[in-house]
C-alpha cells in the first residue's frame, strides 16, 4: 500500500509538472483520470451560477479539509508524511510566501501561484487540492474525480471518499446511495438489521427498515435463492458439478461459501472410493437458515455398470444396511447400477464420522439430490460399490450392536 501512494505521489507531480510548461484550458482534465463535466454546470443562468458559487465558497470556507483528507487515506502516518513533503520538511526548503502548506520550491516546479494559497481560485487551496488528486490550477469543484456521478463538491458535501466510487463498500455507488435508494453512503446497513443496502435491494427488502414486512427482522426472513455458478464452480470437478439452493436469509451468493475442505481433505486419501473432493458448505450466522439442497450431475465416466461380485450383495449390501439403519434412516434400496451406485456422505460432528444421506436419484439426468439443515457441513461423493468391496469390515456387528445398544439404553 505504501509502495503504490508512493507511485501515486510521483504520478502527481509528473502531471502537475507537464501543467507549468503547457498553458491550461479551463475545461481541462487531469491527465488521464475519469473526469467528467457535470450536466448542472452549463444548464444554469449567470444569475444561478453565480449564486450557486457563492454557496459553493461559504460551504468550502467552513470544510475542515484536514479531517476529511485523514478520512479520505485513512492512514495517520501516511498524510503526515504527505504534508512534510508538500512543506518542504524532506528537502529542508521549507519558505513558503502563501502559507498555504506547500513550500514555494514545489509550487514553482507544479506552475504553482507561489502568493496565492488558491491558485485557481475554486475555494480549495492549493495543499489540499494536490493532497485529494484534485488539479490546483483548475476550477473542478464541479468535476467527477472517481466517475461515480457524484461531483467533487458534492463528495465532499456529503462525506463520500472523493476517490471511492464506493465509500462504504456495500455494492452500490456513492451517487446511488444518495440519489436512487436514499441509503447512507457512509454505512454498509443503513437500516442495521444485520444485512448490507445491496443486499437488502437486490433480495427486494427495503434497506431503510429493519422489518421490510412490519412484523419480522430482514434477517431472519428466509427465501428460496438459488447459488451462482461462480460460487459452486470452486468445486465442480470432472467427477461431478455441484447446483445448491438454499432457503434462508440474506442474499445467499453473499452468505454462503462453498469451498474444498481443508480439515478433511486427507479423507480423500484415505477413501479411494471418494469421487470428486470433500466439499464444506458454510452459511452466515448472522442470518436465518432453514436448509440447503444440493444437487450432484455426475459425469458420463462414473456411469458404469459395477463388476459381478456376489459377496458384494450378500455380505457388503446387507451390513452397509444394517448399518446404515442403526445410525440414520437410510438404507440402500435399489441395485448399484448407474447413479444408483453412489451416495453422498455428510459429516456427523456427534459421532465424528461420515454417514450416508437420504439421497433422490434421476437416472435420466444423472442427478443425486440431497437437503441438509446444517448450516456448516461437509459432504462428500461415495462410490459405494467400491467402498463395500474394499471398507465392508467397517460394517461389522460390533459396530451396529454398539449403535442399537445405544438407542435401547436411550429409551429406557
Amino acid at each position: 500500500m505504501r509502495t503504490y501512494k508512493k507511485c501515486l505521489l510521483t504520478s502527481t507531480l509528473l502531471i502537475m509538472s507537464i501543467y507549468s510548461l503547457t498553458a491550461c484550458s479551463d475545461d481541462s482534465t487531469i491527465g488521464e483520470s475519469q473526469i467528467v463535466l457535470n450536466t448542472d454546470v452549463t444548464s444554469t443562468s449567470s444569475d444561478e451560477s453565480s449564486s450557486e458559487n457563492q454557496s459553493i465558497s461559504d460551504f468550502l470556507s467552513d470544510t475542515d479539509f484536514k479531517t476529511y483528507i485523514s478520512f479520505v487515506y485513512n492512514d495517520e502516518n501516511y498524510v503526515n508524511q504527505m504534508y512534510n513533503y508538500y512543506a518542504g520538511v524532506d528537502s529542508g526548503n521549507t519558505s513558503d510566501l502563501d502559507g498555504d502548506g506547500v513550500c514555494d520550491e514545489i509550487e514553482f516546479q507544479l506552475g504553482l501561484d507561489p502568493t496565492l494559497p488558491d491558485s485557481d481560485g475554486d475555494g480549495i487551496d492549493d495543499l489540499t487540492e494536490l493532497l485529494l488528486g484534485l488539479d490546483p490550477l483548475q476550477n473542478d469543484v464541479k468535476l467527477d474525480l472517481d466517475g461515480d456521478g457524484l461531483s467533487n463538491i458534492e463528495e465532499i458535501k456529503y462525506g463520500t471518499n472523493i476517490n471511492n466510487i464506493d465509500t462504504d463498500s456495500d455494492g452500490l455507488s456513492d451517487y446511488d446511495e444518495i440519489y436512487t435508494y436514499k441509503t447512507d453512503p457512509l454505512l454498509s446497513d443503513t437500516d442495521g438489521d444485520g444485512i448490507n443496502d445491496y443486499d437488502e435491494i437486490a433480495i427486494s427488502l427495503n434497506p431503510l427498515v429493519s422489518m421490510s414486512d412490519g412484523s419480522t427482522l430482514d434477517s431472519q426472513r428466509v427465501f428460496y435463492q438459488p447459488i451462482s455458478q461462480d460460487i459452486t464452480s470452486n468445486v465442480s470437478n470432472i467427477d461431478y458439478t455441484l447446483d445448491a439452493v438454499v432457503n434462508a436469509g440474506g442474499r445467499a451468493d453473499g452468505c454462503i461459501s462453498i469451498q474444498l475442505s481443508s480439515g478433511f481433505s486427507s479423507l480423500k486419501n484415505s477413501y479411494t472410493s471418494i469421487k470428486g473432493e470433500v466439499i464444506d458448505v458454510d452459511y452466515s450466522s448472522d442470518v436465518a437458515f432453514s436448509d440447503v439442497t444440493l444437487t450432484f450431475t455426475l459425469s458420463d465416466s462414473l456411469m458404469l455398470d459395477p463388476p459381478i461380485d456376489n459377496d458384494i450383495y450378500t455380505q457388503g449390501v446387507s451390513a452397509y444396511q444394517e448399518w446404515a439403519r442403526a445410525y440414520t434412516d437410510v438404507y440402500l434400496t435399489s441395485t448399484l447400477e448407474g447413479v444408483n451406485r453412489y451416495v453422498v456422505f455428510e459429516y456427523d460432528t456427534q459421532r465424528s464420522t461420515l454417514l450416508p444421506m437420504n439421497c433422490t436419484y434421476d437416472s435420466d439426468a444423472n442427478t443425486i439430490t440431497v437437503r441438509s439443515e446444517n448450516p456448516n457441513g461437509t459432504y462428500c461423493l461415495v462410490d459405494l460399490y467400491d467402498w463395500l468391496h474394499n471398507y465392508c469390515n467397517m460394517f461389522d456387528e460390533s459396530i451396529y450392536t454398539d449403535a442399537s445398544d445405544e438407542s435401547d439404553t436411550s429409551e429406557d
